[in-house]
């Protein structure tokens, strides 16, 4: 017979074990849909990237990134479309999109004719926004299955020089499965692209020039913006910089602003020669904001005035006027009345 005691240690172990059991299943769920929700990514690569030396004449040297594919499963297919400020870099360099190294090519295994890529530089339409428009699809041989690759690496190359001194975006087309997309096997029937995370990237470019930034770049009606930049070669006397700007609706120029540089000490050895100006729209609109002096001009930059989100003012005529118009008439029946009253040998009741 068991004592008490027996089964007593024979409740805990089972408690032990089912316990023990229980967490191990946790921990190995929580791995599998881990690993069933790893997320495909694309990017651009770098994603943050500084060309030109400051002193140096520009355009920079011909500079190279990657756009990538990381787990990805099942792709048969790809294309992005990239915008950019075509005043910071430029693509004429030809071809500026190019297959990388098959080491790298996530479709490295394919030959050229299995493998369609193609590139273009475009302008959406009704917009003066420049963009990047680069695929890749593999075809399907003679039995007529459409092959596929899984896994991560390189899409394309892209070739770019700096032009002016600034920041350009590279951000990808949204919404995603429209221009941007990496399709599977299925895709060409469901319309329906593999789920993916976009990764955008900037582009830093230094070089003698005149810059300009504006902060805020959208702000509304009322408000004002600050437009600051800097002159490259540095300069140790003051040179005016002539800041216009125009309207989207227009091509003619009209002068913001003439201010002088100054010199701005950044520590004991190193300073910049720079410009600021503080703009307040009268219309709302997009205008476009230039600058220009040192025998330099900087590239444009846009500026959004949206109307007025804040309450109008109240209008004080019908705010006081109801009650001024009944305190004048109580005045003036009043006046009348005592005018009667007076005007009269008897007594006016009310």
């Amino acid at each position: 017979m068991v004592s008490r005691k027996t089964k007593c240690l024979l409740v805990v172990f089972a408690l032990t074990v089912m316990i023990l059991t229980s967490a191990v299943s946790s921990v190995f769920m929580k791995e599998a849909k881990a690993q069933e929700t790893t997320t495909t990514k694309l990017q651009i690569e770098p994603s943050d990237i500084t060309v030109g030396v400051l002193g140096q004449d520009l355009p920079s040297p011909v500079t190279t990134i990657n756009v990538t594919v990381t787990n990805v499963i099942n792709m048969s297919s790809w294309q992005i479309k990239v915008y950019f400020d075509q005043s910071i870099i430029s693509f004429e360099d030809s071809p500026f999109a190019v297959r990388p190294a098959p080491a790298s090519d996530i479709f490295g295994g394919f030959a050229s004719d299995k493998y369609w890529f193609l590139s273009f530089v475009g302008t959406d339409i009704g917009s003066t926004r420049r963009y990047l428009q680069i695929g890749g699809f593999l075809l399907a041989g003679e039995t007529g299955v459409l092959p596929s690759v899984n896994g991560s690496g390189v899409l394309a190359q892209i070739k770019f020089r700096g032009i002016s001194s600034g920041s350009s975006y590279l951000n990808f087309s949204r919404p995603y499965g429209i221009d941007t997309y990496l399709w599977n096997t299925t895709s060409d029937v469901t319309r329906i692209p593999i789920p993916a995370d976009l990764v955008d990237a900037k582009v830093n470019v230094l070089g003698n020039g005149l810059s300009i930034v504006i902060q805020p770049e959208m702000f509304e009606i009322g408000d004002a913006t600050n437009i600051t930049g800097v002159i490259f070669p540095r300069q140790n006397t003051s040179i005016p910089i002539k800041i216009s700007y125009r309207s989207n609706d227009t091509t003619e120029w009209k002068e913001l602003a003439t201010v002088q540089t100054d010199r701005f000490d950044i520590n004991e050895t190193y300073y910049v020669t720079g410009y600021a100006c503080t703009w307040k729209p009268d219309t709302e609109g997009l205008y476009f904001v230039k600058a220009e002096g040192g025998g330099f001009v900087s590239q444009e930059k846009s500026v959004t005035v949206n109307p007025s989100s804040k309450p109008p003012p109240p209008n004080l005529w019908l705010l006081y006027g109801p009650p001024a118009g009944f305190a004048g008439a109580v005045v003036g029946v009043a006046f009348f009345w005592d005018r009667r009253r007076r005007h009269s040998n008897r007594m006016i009741l009310p």
